[in-house]
This record gives structure tokens, sequence and C-alpha cells, in this order.
């Protein structure tokens, strides 16, 4: 796993060079030592200076100054084998830059830095740990000096370019070229973006010597006057790399709207949109009419929304056609939907925070889809096309208390739950008071994520509002903030139907609990589900971290143990330093033992992945083994096949979010009952799902596939081996199809072997 990007890298000074193997060389950069196996150097840049020096007690920063011109371009290495390095460097006239472990090494950091006036270059050597102790070397060396003038960038067409053979090159073989931006009282907008398979890097300088963050578009506003500089470089030695750049201004009034960040329905330009009304119900057909610039079928309305709008809810249902959705805000912002209506209906449910005018696309999901459908406007407390309900709505208190005996969540805190029946649209208050306990509310619908609250408005009293986007039984929980906390407390409930607001086991029809709140009761003659979850975001030296992948872990495991579908003692979670070689074959190997013919086993992997040459498999025609990196080393795919091939569950998954992990298919899908969800092929990258929160989107949509998203075809509380797998590769098309690492797209893959699309996974607990 990666965490480039399918745009342009931008470097911000830092040239940060991430792998995806999980090994690194030690940089050797700019130092006077070459690595065993390497090409001998054949010049060295003449240095502006070399230290050693030594940080000890009492002496926690090293500090030295070097005289630059303006124009220059230079680059500083520190290295020590004796502690973590960090580097500062402060350039004439600028804002302080530093860098930790350039390129994921934890010895060494490195920073390029362009000079824009003459003075003195301040570089600070310091450690991340404060009592370090040991040597260090520090090297700063010219990389070429900036053409006077430059070539300066005009307004107005793209210009393209590439680096490559010819252009001035950096201290450590990299390829650049450098460009000017004179912006005077009007902002200019500047847009880069690759046009090769080799991503280039990218420095904006603003005119006080400060470097600019970008936006992952690549785009870059341009407020200040004065002259920018712009530095484009190779992302390694040797690679070239081509772009395009488009200077205009950053008000220009004919810009493309805005648009969903994938190649599908398109956003309109604004035109001839039809009114739509509160509470209004039309009727249209699509196929003869409009069509997004991405080949959909569209017809486009204008809602009118003032300030003080209540929560609104739109559906669209159609018998010919699957239906989808696009609402576009008056600040750009995008609301989408395929399926939350139910079957292949859609509905958006969200409350106003801006007024003015929405535009409304009713569109569906493919081009090559037409007939009619119809569309509903209407207040979120009520369902289209039914009237409000006249009784049990009204406010509620239920009481209950925890103690000792209850169900406890992973994190050891005591909890109640109240299974609730709301309609789509339907908005439920909560309150839960205490004077025992700091009290904590979760609400868990159907599918989807849960959403919790600690505190409202009045002290330690936790508060919740939640709209329903899908009908059936939501699940509310009460517990504290705290692990293990007791007490007696009272539930407020308002806007749910209360009849079916008390506890699990009620018949009185008032709602009123019969015996108190109940814990998730197991499923009496069900299938058992265990799960080994592992995933590692700190790794040891040598190896760089990679956000969130540990996270990944606990999530998924969190899920389905809150979802009543896996207990706490059927799950092993293994994360950071505890994923280890041996601990994963320890837990495979207890799992065979443990699994019955009936049960289902998940073994889920987020982190990095590798591949190496050399294989004598006879089924790795590529001659390649793919493996994944846990925390003390490899491992491959035979291993991990032959691990599985004793699981005698009836099915097993395996999941795994890495680089090249569609290469263990071959390994691990090798006889009946193994289904197979790999988040690349076996010569692909695998990307960082920042934008999920997630270490990889096939962890993220694993997660919430798993949770209940995926069972959509029929929405019966019943998940399917196909409706996850149909989920899966559904939302990588619509949320990952353009993700493009070191020239090629990551795809979703997946193996179901011999496992049928009707195999039933699980039964979602009510």
């Amino acid at each position: 796993m990666t965490k480039s990007r399918l745009t342009l890298s931008v470097l911000a000074a830092v040239v940060l060079l991430a792998g995806c193997d999980g090994v690194f060389e030690r940089a050797r950069r700019l130092l006077d030592v070459d690595l065993p196996g390497s090409a001998p150097r054949t010049t060295a840049p003449a240095a502006l200076m070399q230290r050693s020096g030594d940080l000890g007690p009492g002496v926690q920063r090293a500090a030295y100054e070097i005289p630059v011109e303006a124009g220059a371009t230079v680059i500083v290495h520190l290295h020590s084998d004796a502690f973590d390095p960090v580097l500062e460097v402060t350039p004439p006239g600028g804002g302080a830059l530093s860098n930790d472990d350039f390129g994921g090494s934890r010895t060494d950091s490195e920073l390029s830095i362009s000079t824009t006036t003459a003075g003195s270059l301040k570089v600070v050597a310091s450690s991340v740990n404060p009592s370090a102790v040991g040597a260090f070397q520090l090297r700063v060396v010219p990389s070429g000096r900036q053409p006077e003038g430059g070539a300066l960038l005009q307004p107005g067409s793209p210009q393209p370019g590439r680096l490559g053979p010819g252009d001035a090159t950096l201290g450590d073989g990299r390829w650049v070229k450098r460009y000017l931006v004179r912006v005077g009282a009007a902002p200019l907008s500047l847009n880069i973006r690759a046009t090769s398979m080799t991503i280039p890097n990218a420095l904006v300088i603003d005119p006080e010597g400060r470097v600019m963050p970008t936006a992952q578009s690549g785009a870059y506003r341009l407020s200040r006057p004065g002259l920018y500089r712009v530095q484009l470089m190779s992302p390694g030695p040797g690679q070239t790399a081509g772009f395009e750049m488009l200077l205009a201004s950053a008000a220009a009034p004919e810009a493309a709207p805005p648009s969903v960040p994938r190649a599908h329905h398109a956003l309109p330009r604004t035109g001839s949109d039809v009114p739509l009304a509160l509470d209004a119900e039309v009727t249209g057909t699509l196929g003869a009419g409009v069509r997004l610039a991405t080949g959909e079928p569209a017809d486009v309305y204008r809602l009118e929304i003032t300030a003080d709008s209540p929560a609104l809810n739109i559906s669209m249902t159609s018998d010919s056609l699957d239906a989808y959705l696009v609402l576009v805000a008056p600040d750009g912002s995008v609301l989408e939907d395929d399926d939350s209506g139910g079957g292949t209906d859609a509905s958006l449910s969200f409350t106003p925070s801006l007024a003015g005018s929405y535009r409304l696309i009713a569109s569906s999901y493919r081009a090559d889809m037409s007939g009619e459908y119809r569309l509903a406007l209407t207040p979120s407390s009520r369902v289209a096309g039914a009237s409000a309900p006249a009784t049990g709505t009204t406010a509620r208190t239920l009481t209950g208390r925890l103690e000792q005996g209850d169900t406890q969540l992973r994190s050891g805190e005591f909890v109640d739950d109240y299974p609730m029946t709301l309609a789509e649209g339907q908005t439920l208050r909560l309150r839960a008071r205490s004077s025992d306990f700091d009290t904590y509310l979760i609400v868990h619908p159907p599918s989807g994520d849960q959403v919790d609250n600690d505190d409202g408005e009045n002290g330690t009293d936790a508060e919740l509002e939640f709209t329903a986007r899908v009908s059936g039984e939501h699940r509310v929980q009460v517990t504290s903030y705290r692990p293990g906390e007791t007490g007696a407390y009272s539930l407020e409930v308002s806007g749910a139907d209360v009849a079916s607001a008390g506890a699990a086991g009620s018949t009185a029809a008032s709602g009123a609990p019969a015996d108190g709140p109940r814990a998730n009761p197991p499923r009496p003659g069900g299938p058992r589900v265990f799960g080994l979850f592992a995933g590692i975001s700190d790794y040891p030296e040598g190896i760089n971290d990679l956000p969130e992948c540990a996270n990944d872990a606990r999530k998924l495991a969190e899920t389905l143990e809150g979802r009543g579908i896996a207990s706490s003692d059927h799950i092993v979670l293994l994360t950071d330093a505890e994923a280890t070689r041996d601990a994963v074959r320890g837990a495979l190997r207890r799992a065979s033992r443990e699994l019955g013919p009936d049960d289902v086993f998940i073994f889920f992997w987020s982190g990095h992945g590798s591949r190496t040459a050399g294989s004598r498999d006879s089924r790795e025609i590529d001659g390649m083994d793919e493996s994944i990196i846990l925390y003390d080393g490899a491992m491959i795919d035979d291993e991990l096949g032959e691990l599985f091939d004793r699981l005698r569950a009836r099915i097993a998954i395996v999941a795994l979010d890495s680089c090249y992990s569609g290469g263990f298919a071959k390994d691990v899908v090798t006889r009946p009952g193994v289904v197979g969800l790999f988040s690349s092929e076996e010569d692909v990258l695998s990307s960082v799902a920042s934008q999920f929160q997630a270490g990889g989107y096939l962890s993220h949509f694993l997660r919430t596939g798993m949770g209940g998203e995926a069972d959509r075809a029929p929405r019966d509380g019943t998940l399917t081996v196909g409706e996850l797998t149909h989920y899966m590769r559904q939302r990588f098309a619509r949320q990952a199809s353009d993700v493009r690492l070191a020239g090629a797209y990551q795809e979703l893959v997946v193996d179901r072997g011999a496992v049928g699309v009707d195999e039933t996974l699980w039964r979602f607990p009510r």
C-alpha cells in the first residue's frame, strides 16, 4: 500500500519517496557513501558545508548558518546511525521548514530549498527524542541555479512540458524545470497535472520565499502580488515525466461547474432548470431529452431553499431504470445517491445549511437506461406518499440501569440496547440522563455507520438527533463514557414510534419494557463467524509507516462485533507490533481446529505488500511471489495458501488491502469454500483512501458492506456472497475508478472460486 495519489504528487519543499515493498535502502543521499551493488558515482557536487557533530547531555540541537545567493537551490541532508534525526532549514527571508524520516528512513532527513533572496541559510540538526545521544553527519550541496528571469508563464493556453535528458539536474540526479509567475492585483490560479505514467513532483514558492501548500488536485491559488517560482522535478534519478500547466484568473466566470471526482454523472452547466417546490411529486421520462457530458440521461430541477427550511427528503423511484440522484448546493458541494431508497431506487435526506438555489439532477445509474420515474420532495419528518403518523410520536421516558452482568462493549463499557422501528425520513430525538455516570448514546441504523454522542448542551447528559435514511429497526444503545461505570439512568425518546421503543421482549402495547433492556442475544443454531483482523500503521525502523491501517483492522472487528455478527471470543485482533508472522500463523492454526463445517471465517489484512522474483511455484507464470509485510518480516502467498488449506469452514474469506495483493488469488483460492477480495492486481500498487480515513479502499468498503450496506438485493437482513462482491465492485467503480499509481489503475480483484453468489454469509441480528 502506498500513499501515492492519482494526481500530481506535491513536494512542499520536502521530497517524500514512498515505497510499497516495505523495505527501503538506507539513503546515502549526498553523503560520500556508495551502496553495495550500486553504480559508482562519477562526480559528487562540491559541498557548501559538510559537518560531523554530536548530540548529548546539554546539546539537543546543533545550529549552522550557510551564506547563499538569490535564485539558488540547495539540498540539505542529515544522517545519523545513533538516533532518529530531524532537520530544520530556514531560507533567507522565509519561514522554517522541517523533515523527518526522508524516504521512510529513520536515519535520514532531507530538504530541497530554493532561495529567492541572498542571505544566511539557517540549518538545525536535532532528534525526535530530546534525550538522544550520538553522532550525526550534515551536508549541504548546491543543486544548480535558477536561470535569471526564467521561463515566465502567461495566463491563457495550457503549457505542456516534459522532464528528461537535456534538462538541468539536481544534486541527486533528478531532472528539474523552473518557471516564474508574476501576479499583480488580480489573483491567479495555477493548475499542474501529470500527463505521463510517471508523476512529477512540484514546488511553488511565494514572493516571500514560503513553500505553498496545494490540494490533491494540483491547484494553487496565487493571491499575493509579486514573483512566484515554480519548480517541477522528476520523481527519481533517470525517470522522465510529462506535465501540463495552466495559469488562469482565479475568479474566471467561465470556470467549469463543480463535479464529483469520478468519470460519471458529470454535472451540467447552468441551464433552464425546472422549478421544484416543497411537497411536490412529479413524474418524468429519461432517455429522449438532456444527457450529461458522461452520457447518462438527466432531468435538472431547481430548489429554492430558505434559511428556515426544514430537513428534506428527496426520493426517486422507477420500475424501468436504476435511479440516481445528484444534489448540488449553492457553494458547489455535492450529495448523491444510488440505491438508498431500497432496491434500485434513490433517496437523499439532508438538512440545508445554506439558503439559495440548489440543483437536483434526476438521472440513471448507467447511460444505456431509459424510462419513467417518480420524484418527490418532502420534509424529512414524513415519508413521501404517506401521511404523518397521528399517534405514537409523543415523548416517552424509559428507565434502566447499567450494572454488572450487562453486555459490554469491546472497550469495557456496559451497554443496554433498545430496538426502535423508524420509517425512512423519520427523525428520532434522544436524551440520556444519569446522576450516577456520564451517559453516552449510540444509534445503529439497519445499514451504514453508527451515530453517537457524549455530552449535549446539558452537561454530561448525552443528546442525539437522528434522521433515518432507511426504514427498519434501529438499535439505540445507552452506555457510559468510561469503562465499568454503573448506575440508574432515564432515556427520553421523541419522534419515534414509542410503541416499538421499549427494550426487546416487551409485550406491552404502550412500549413499556417488560423485563428491562436486553443485550444482543446469541442466534440459536446459526453459523458462527470467526475473524482474524490484522493491520500495521507503525512499522519498525527501515519500513515507512502507513496511515490508518491498524485502525482498519480495529474498525472491521468492532463493526462485526457491534452488529452482533461475531462474538468477542471468536475475534483475534493483531495491530502494529502484535502482527508478527508467528502471531498470524498461530491464529490461523487455532482457527483450523475451532472452525466447524457451518462456520464462516474472515482473514483481513491492511498494510504493506511486496513481490519478489525467483518463485519456484509453477502457478507463478511471471516468476514472482507476492507477500504481505508483517511486523517482523514477509509472509508469502504460498505460505498463506497452505494455512488456508487447513480451514474447514463453510466459507473462508481472505481480504487483503495491500500492494500486489491480487497475486495471492492463485495460491489461496484453491479449494471450494474460499472467497478472495484483493485491493489491486498482482503487479499494481494500492492507494491509501484518505478521504474515508482508511488505509485503503478495500478496507473501507469491506467494513461498510459487511456492516449492512451490501444487503441490498433484496434488503432482507441477509447478506449473501453475491451481494457483498457486487457492492465491493460497485463502490470501487464509483469511488476509486481513477486511482492511478506508477502508471497503472488500481482495480479490485474478486475471486469467488466455487462459492455461489446466493451463498449466505450471515443474517443480521434484529
